[in-house]
């Protein structure tokens, strides 16, 4: 299992971290999710199935903007 940190911008409220909770979720491999609304920040665990391009892919695909941290 891998850790994979990101910086998602553009949430704003519980309602935009649900989004891209759901979205991140959605990836093949992924385990868990952490969102942090406050920092921007999210660390998801994951099995090497998931890559950080699906990940990032997923967020942007959800309306928001995602780097690797």
């Amino acid at each position: 299992m891998k850790t994979i940190h990101l910086k998602v911008t553009g949430m704003t409220c519980n309602h935009c971290v649900k989004h891209v909770d759901s979205a991140i979720r959605e990836v093949q491999g992924v385990q868990k999710v952490d969102v942090d609304l406050a920092s921007g920040e999210v660390y998801v665990n994951c099995d090497d199935s998931a890559s950080i391009n699906s990940l990032i892919g997923a967020i942007t695909n959800d309306g928001y903007s995602a780097v690797e941290i």
